[in-house]
């Protein structure tokens, strides 16, 4: 699904933003910027969740809109670091040397986001290290683009002290504005009309070392990585599943809506899915029973408003359709939740009492 509108990345990916939006807008214009791509906050809270790669780029997009701010991807990257995105972050900058982090940045990239190409260059004089995307078409890529340069400063700074400047900043942007705001964040020269966003440094630097190395139980293997990476789908199947997923956010579960999302027909979509061995139908009960799974060991939640949360027009169509999945009624599980679930600190993920 490389280079197809199901391209995935993670709120960790827009840092600052939803505070921004809140200084400058308050809670209901924060709501209503990320209800424009049918997100809730509460969702862009959990870090590591998976949104569609695309949206998080026009959330990008209607942020700079509604706040005025003209650079708001350097704006959300400001008072981040390389640490901020998590498991990925904390691997590559854990290198002994800057030249293996970069590379780590390369190698790693595929269990933090997909749909991004990202490349290591080193020529007699210069290293640099570029970052595309194959949605860079997309309102809002730019400023992606910007928050990414920023984070990849921030992984040099590991090595090199917060005080280093680039050689300079390549970009595929052109605006006079925003690269003046690129050089100013970056106190080194913006060069625009490039096929890539690059922060290019001194080939000299490459194997300076690691300024704080870090201590044994904060290591981060790839095991830890692959263990992130299952979040992101891998397959056709996957996708599929993963956008059903973001559309019960909303309350939606049309076939026709996901089609859309990937720039397929209905039909073509049934297709593909029965390519498989399943149906769209097979894959929205899945779906909603591992959503109302989770949802149910929540005890604040009633059975109604979980059955509304994975998509059911009523409590009796819900408990039904969950009695034929699972062999047991909403109440009845939550129950058998209560009394097998061990102390809040050590319990499990409810998926694993249901095998779904």
């Amino acid at each position: 699904m490389q280079g197809s509108n199901a391209s995935f990345g993670r709120f960790r990916n827009l840092g600052a933003l939803p505070d921004l939006l809140g200084q400058a807008l308050g809670q209901k214009g924060l709501d209503q910027v990320f209800r424009t791509r049918n997100v809730s906050p509460e969702q862009a809270r959990k870090l590591d969740g998976v949104l569609l790669m695309r949206d998080l780029f026009a959330l990008f997009h209607h942020a700079s809109i509604a706040t005025g701010i003209r650079s708001i991807g350097l704006e959300a990257a400001r008072s981040r670091t390389i640490h901020d995105l998590g498991l990925y972050g904390r691997h590559i900058s854990q290198a002994p040397i800057l030249i293996d982090a970069l590379h780590r940045s390369n190698s790693a990239l595929r269990y933090h986001s997909s749909g991004n190409i990202l490349t290591v260059h080193v020529d007699k004089n210069e290293l640099s290290i570029r970052y595309r995307s194959t949605l860079e078409n997309l309102n809002g890529w730019r400023h992606m683009g910007d928050f990414s340069l920023y984070m990849f400063r921030s992984l040099a700074a590991c090595y090199l002290g917060d005080a280093f400047s680039p050689l300079r900043i390549e970009t595929s942007c052109e605006d006079p504005a925003a690269l003046q705001d690129l050089e100013e964040y970056f106190d080194a020269p913006a060069i625009g009309g490039h096929d890539w966003h690059s922060i290019v440094l001194p080939r000299d630097v490459s194997h300076a070392p690691l300024l704080s190395p870090p201590k044994p139980d904060e290591i981060v293997q790839l095991d830890d990585l692959n263990r992130l990476g299952r979040t992101l789908p891998d397959s056709f199947e996957k996708v599929v599943e993963a956008i059903i997923d973001l559309r019960l956010n909303d309350g939606a579960s049309d076939i026709e809506g996901v089609a859309q999302t990937l720039g397929l027909g209905p039909r073509s979509l049934q297709r593909r899915i029965t390519e498989h061995g399943l149906t769209y139908r097979q894959l929205l009960q899945r779906r909603r029973m591992h959503r109302a799974s989770n949802l149910l060991a929540n005890p604040s939640l009633t059975i109604q408003q979980i059955g509304h949360k994975a998509g059911y027009a009523d409590t009796a169509q819900f408990t039904r359709a969950f009695k034929d999945s699972v062999g047991i009624t909403p109440s009845d599980f939550r129950e058998m939740y209560r009394r097998l679930s061990p102390p809040e600190e050590s319990r499990p993920d409810s998926r694993l009492l249901v095998g779904i």
